[in-house]
């Protein structure tokens, strides 16, 4: 062969390895194993549960006493930031933290029955804001969709465990009048309430979708939505003092969470 073929046939094969050794980081990269995301969102909060009754009886009979504490939940503020890895860009596995607050007005009225004096008595009073919080961990497992080079949807579904702190009535006053014109009695209106705050923790789950739209490689915006659900035994505060030991009622925590906010891949 001659020396001029030679050469050239050497250099073919040095640009040739250079080529391919060039382009297995860009081969690698587009094709990566894992890649990882997060997300801070501001959200709002419709609970699964809108409207909360604790009922207390004292039952002596013929004579019966109940206080009954009511607040209404609507529409609340809160935060969610997340995080997760994509496998071969399909797998999500990840974990959301979520917190909400709210304050709610609350009323309690007493109803009484003594058959033996007069007919049966209630009365309404004005609690007042009864503070809630509620905190939630979600652990989330789904499949990613690519709508396009930029947008991708996320559905997901897993456990998730719930904080919940809620101040209940653990006292007021309230007493029967006996109005001697008129030879009747009259229940006053509760009053001087006494609250105390109660916590509880438990598992329930949560299902839902998280669409990102990637302005950048690394930066991007999000919408989310997540339902999430579990029913938590809350110390009633009045209950447990009347019957001298701990009380608990069903309170439901979790909603649906309507989110929006930043996106970041790595």
């Amino acid at each position: 062969m001659p020396a001029y073929l030679r050469r050239s046939t050497r250099l073919a094969m040095v640009l040739s390895l250079a080529g391919a050794v060039c382009a297995a980081p860009a081969r690698a990269q587009s094709t990566r194993a894992v890649e990882g995301l997060f997300s801070a969102n501001a959200s709002i909060l419709w609970p699964a549960a809108t409207s909360v009754t604790l009922s207390t009886v004292a039952d002596d009979p013929p004579d019966r006493a109940e206080a009954k504490t009511q607040f209404d939940l609507g529409s609340r503020p809160g935060f969610d930031i997340g995080g997760g890895i994509l496998v071969r860009r399909r797998l999500f596995l990840g974990a959301a933290v979520s917190r909400f607050t709210d304050a709610p007005m609350a009323t309690l009225t007493v109803t009484v029955d003594h058959p033996a004096f007069h007919p049966t008595l209630t009365a309404t009073g004005v609690v007042g804001e009864l503070k809630r919080s509620e905190r939630r961990l979600d652990l989330q497992f789904g499949y990613a969709m690519p709508l396009s080079r930029r947008v991708t949807v996320i559905v997901f579904g897993g456990p998730s465990r719930f904080d919940l702190s809620q101040d209940l009535v653990a006292d007021f006053r309230v007493s029967e009048e006996f109005n001697r014109s008129t030879g009747s009695y009259r229940l006053t209106s509760p009053s001087h309430f006494e609250t105390e705050k109660a916590k509880a923790s438990g598992w329930g789950y949560n299902v839902g979708a998280d669409t990102s739209v990637m302005l950048t490689k690394v930066f991007g915006v999000g919408a989310l939505v997540r339902y999430s659900r579990a029913t938590l035994d809350v110390r009633d505060p009045l209950a447990s003092d009347l019957e001298d030991r701990d009380v608990t009622k069903p309170i439901d925590a979790g909603g649906l969470q309507v989110s929006g906010g930043i996106r970041l891949h790595f």
